[in-house]
């Protein structure tokens, strides 16, 4: 029995941020932060793991299974504890959950806490400053999960029955003060307050907060408000009396936004409450990372579009408030001393692999990613151990070939490299195929575009106001066919003289559907040529007649290729618009 799939056009990791979940010490000394990215010249797998920096990039955890990613990672102010959060990485359906979210639990390197309940308490970690206790919440909204907190010297658990975590929860769990920690959190009708051994003190915010952040000692919390028709503002609220002063107002906020408003400052408050750093959007639309006190004094900025031109993703504040980090959508880490403004870059650009276009050896290709490219240059390419021919290259998109010395049905991984080596690489992980066939969009970008074909002449593209004609030879462009005869050289452009170099392994069928008033079912169209476009390295062409007889002008044509590993065939489609009477 033949298989019938449905091509895909894309292969893809994660598309995220580089680095997240930046978290530092009080003296700064200590960096830890979540990546998929591998230290260079490793083979930790792709999900997110847990890495320090101290004098140099270590990995401190990576997950055991492919389902999971370590994110969130917390330090004490001393670096003596840390934790992060183990969530699965996978559907509903792999874990049979019925609807609940994938279970995330909390795990604490540094201490062995006695009857460790870090397992069966399903929801993510908070660390208090001290290294003493930790909660473990839910922050998405509607999830009627009670937070619970953890003595981690004695194992003791107490269920905040009732409440909520704020925002994220991050930096809301204060220091232990007479025999338990004080925390922030949200009571069942969404409003403030500070719990303390079972005993609760309510906050009078002037406005709902979507995040927070407070200081060790529970006397100072910043906070975000986004209420709705208003604008972003990040505010300063006195815990002894109740006094707020608005340190920023930013944009207008959405309107229709999820349940989870996103933060736009996405602050870090100091341990003693003294400072705040923040991340607002300078002139170019590029997110920078900015330092205030909390009485409103010495605003300044860290970063500009000079220093950082391609903006911050993440940053954190040291407890004492003297070094930030910040990293970038380009890859870089970036240790900054706050009261001289002295920028040290720990990571220097890192090319992020995100999409690979289609697996098939010989054809031409498209990587879509991030700092792919730096300006003049073209990047080197390895397919494993094999150099891939670079065609041309942007910072997010890099044209190769895939080289027809890859072997089909084995694991490949690419990596992409330009400049001095950075400490991590991007490694994107395939199974390379011998046939993939995927029709391409002719316009430059081939992720997006409609896959459209050429009238005979090339000069103009089949679309539903310039149809091609009942009997017309049209043209369409394709990647992942497979070998052809005579065969042509990686890295070479087909020639453009005979012969023609055409596939070994052509299509199955190629039909076109005729359904309409007067007609169903499909009609045979005939393909007087399929192999390499002349001219081009490792593009393939595929002219075709449309048939007599067409009833709608909008049709589908459907083309099966053959798939040499699995066996069967698999169909790729693309509209096509015919003129009918």
């Amino acid at each position: 029995m033949k298989k019938l799939l449905i091509s895909l056009s894309l292969l893809a990791l994660p598309v995220s941020a580089q680095y997240t979940g930046l978290v530092t010490t009080r003296d700064g000394n200590q960096l830890y932060f979540s990546s998929s990215l591998r230290l260079r010249g490793t083979s930790e797998v792709d999900s997110p793991k847990i890495f320090r920096y101290s004098t140099g990039f270590e990995l401190i955890q990576q997950p055991t299974a492919s389902w999971q990613a370590l994110v969130e990672p917390q330090v004490s102010a001393d670096g003596t504890v840390a934790g992060y959060t183990n969530s699965s990485a996978s559907s509903c359906i792999e874990w049979f959950c019925n609807g609940a979210p994938p279970p995330e639990f909390g795990v604490i390197i540094g201490v062995q806490i006695p009857h460790n309940p870090l397992p069966a308490l399903h929801g993510r970690l908070r660390l208090a400053r001290d290294g003493g206790s930790v909660m473990i919440c839910r922050v998405d909204v509607g999830d009627l999960v009670d937070p619970h907190l953890i003595d981690l010297r004695t194992g003791q658990v107490t269920d905040l029955k009732g409440l909520n975590a704020l925002g994220d929860g991050l930096q809301t769990v204060g220091d232990s003060t007479g025999g338990g920690p004080i925390v922030l959190l949200l009571d069942q009708t969404s409003s403030p307050l500070l719990y303390h051994k079972g005993a609760t003190t309510r906050l009078h915010f002037s406005h709902a907060a979507i995040l927070a952040r407070m200081n060790s000692e529970a006397t100072v919390i910043v906070y975000e408000a986004a209420d709705p028709g208003g604008k972003y503002e990040l505010i300063v609220h006195h815990v002894g009396t109740g006094a707020e002063q608005i340190l920023q107002v930013g944009p207008p906020v959405p309107a229709n936004l999820p349940n989870n408003t996103p933060s736009y400052f996405q602050p870090w408050l100091s341990d003693d409450g003294s400072s705040v750093l923040y991340l607002t959007v300078d002139a170019s639309g590029h997110q920078q990372v900015f330092y205030e006190a909390t009485n409103g004094s010495g605003e300044r900025a860290l970063t500009n579009l000079t220093s950082v031109p391609e903006g911050v993703s993440a940053a954190t504040l040291s407890g004492d408030g003297t070094i930030a980090y910040a990293a970038t959508p380009d890859g870089r880490i970036l240790r900054i001393s706050v009261p001289s403004g002295k920028m040290d870059e720990l990571a220097g650009r890192t090319p992020q692999l995100i999409q690979l276009q289609n697996p098939a050896v010989g054809s031409v290709n498209w990587i879509s990613g991030a700092a792919l490219s730096a300006t003049g240059t073209l990047p080197q390419v390895l397919v494993g151990d094999v150099p891939a021919p670079v065609i041309s290259a942007e910072p997010t998109l890099v044209k190769f070939q895939i080289p027809w010395e890859v072997h089909p049905g084995q694991p490949s991984e690419i990596r992409l490299q330009y400049g001095p080596p950075p400490p991590f690489e991007s490694v994107l992980t395939f199974t390379a195929a011998a046939i993939n066939g995927n029709f391409l969009s002719p316009l430059a970008n081939p992720f997006s575009g409609a896959l459209l074909g050429l009238h005979h002449d090339f000069h103009s593209l089949v679309t539903s106001s310039d149809p091609a004609l009942p009997g017309e030879i049209i043209h369409f462009y394709l990647t992942g066919l497979g070998p052809v005869t005579p065969s042509v050289a990686t890295g070479e452009r087909t020639p453009a003289s005979a012969p023609l170099h055409r596939v070994v392994y052509p299509p199955v069928f190629c039909t076109v559907s005729n359904i309409g008033t007067t007609s169903t079912g499909f009609l045979n169209a005939p393909v007087p040529f399929v192999g390499l476009a002349p001219g081009y390295i490792g593009l393939y062409q595929m002219d075709l007649q449309v048939p007599q007889g067409l009833v709608n002008a909008d049709s589908a044509l459907s083309c099966a290729f053959r798939m040499l590993e699995g066996g069967g065939y698999q169909v790729a489609a693309v509209d096509l618009y015919v003129q009918v009477p």
